[in-house]
């Protein structure tokens, strides 16, 4: 009975802990992805990878954040994981031990992040590791030591890395990969050498790179060709386009005929052609558009140019000129009139004022007129001197 008892509360706490498990945090989102376990927090202004995502995890989503570095050990509880954004972040350090636990992690995005350089001993810990993407980091050139020591790793792009030189210690590491990417680079020079360690590559993409097309890239284009490497042909577009510049206009005629012909019956331009109609299509329905509004308004900007091209410099000075009185002789005339036009008007407050001080001498004359100043007025002593002294004094006594 006891026994019972322990199995039934030993199998409470582990539903219990399960439940706990599975809760999806409730900045992200939880969901099944080509049968895998995904968990998306993208564009949540996350600082570091520290989310405590639940162990079952398949793929996690942590692009579009915020998170400066991958800390020791951060995935450690995720002993599942098969697929790793974090793409499009800040994160300029990835510890030695960042990935420690990793051991079932497949894809590795770490594209447009602030990395300037990779510590070898980052990737031991994923040995089932097949695709590694860094394009869009400023890494710069590698160290002596070998950076990548992934036997497994199948696909490698390292576009827009800001790479400058590599050596035969590279990719001496990697015998399975078959497609690399170092194209848009500021390489220059580049030697067989660095690449027979990869035996089975199939894929290798350089253009974009200020290549000199000398013999040694010669040999390395004819080699790679010769194991069947697809590889883009930098030096015979360079060619081409140097004699569509510095050729004669047949020259540039036959050239271009020949090599539109070429690419008309090839397969990857199709294909090419229907990739681009696709991602035309992906971001919604295309924008409908009038052919008989755009050749009006293309004609109507042509003819301008053309009507403004034919004016004489002289005459469009004089026309600037004239236009420029003009307009100054408006906008005065306009001012002037705004100005009058606030002037308060002054001569019917002086009427006013006039009216009043005659009203009050009417006034006064009529108060003079009354009784109280006829005896005043009758008054009459223009040259009486006034009496002595002596005289008003005796009259006071008496």
């Amino acid at each position: 009975m006891k026994s019972q008892c322990l199995i039934f509360t030993l199998l409470l706490l582990v539903h219990a802990g399960m439940n706990q498990t599975l809760k999806c945090p409730y900045f992200c989102s939880c969901d099944k992805w080509e049968g895998l376990k995904r968990i998306t927090c993208t564009g949540q202004r996350l600082a570091n990878s520290d989310i405590n995502v639940p162990p079952q995890v398949q793929v996690l989503d942590l692009s579009t954040n915020s998170i400066s570095e991958l800390r020791d050990k951060g995935f450690f509880h995720n002993h599942h994981l098969k697929y790793l954004n974090v793409s499009h972040n800040k994160i300029t350090d990835i510890h030695t031990n960042a990935f420690y636990g990793l051991t079932k992690l497949n894809i590795l995005d770490l594209r447009h992040n602030h990395l300037k350089f990779l510590i070898p001993k980052a990737f031991e810990e994923t040995p089932m590791l097949q695709e590694l993407y860094l394009s869009g980091n400023e890494i710069g050139h590698f160290g002596k030591p070998p950076v990548f020591n992934i036997p497994s790793l199948q696909l490698l792009h390292m576009k827009e890395c800001w790479l400058d030189r590599i050596d035969e210690l590279t990719f001496s590491l990697l015998p399975n990969l078959m497609d690399l990417d170092l194209s848009d680079n500021q390489f220059v020079f580049l030697k067989i050498e660095y690449l027979r360690s990869l035996e089975q590559l199939n894929t290798f993409d350089i253009t974009g790179n200020p290549w000199h097309c000398n013999d040694e890239i010669q040999e390395v284009l004819e080699e790679l060709r010769e194991r069947n490497v697809k590889v883009t042909s930098i030096c015979e577009v360079d060619s081409r386009m140097e004699i569509a510049i510095n050729g004669s206009m047949f020259d540039r005629i036959v050239v271009t005929g020949d090599y539109s012909d070429s690419y008309e019956d090839s397969e990857e331009i199709e294909t090419w052609g229907d990739d681009i109609s696709d991602f035309w299509y992906e971001d919604g329905d295309p924008v409908e558009t009038n052919p008989a509004e755009n050749n009006e308004e293309s004609n109507v900007k042509y003819t301008v140019h053309d009507l403004m091209g034919q004016i004489p410099s002289l005459w469009a000075f004089i026309l600037g000129l004239q236009i420029g009185v003009v307009v100054a002789v408006l906008g005065m005339w306009v001012w002037l009139r705004c100005k009058c036009s606030q002037v308060p008007a002054q001569p019917p407050i002086r009427i006013r004022s006039r009216s009043l001080s005659q009203s009050l001498r009417r006034s006064v004359g009529r108060h003079r007129s009354d009784s109280n100043y006829t005896e005043l007025e009758s008054v009459d002593c223009p040259g009486t001197p006034p009496p002595p002294y002596r005289d008003v004094a005796l009259n006071t006594f008496r």
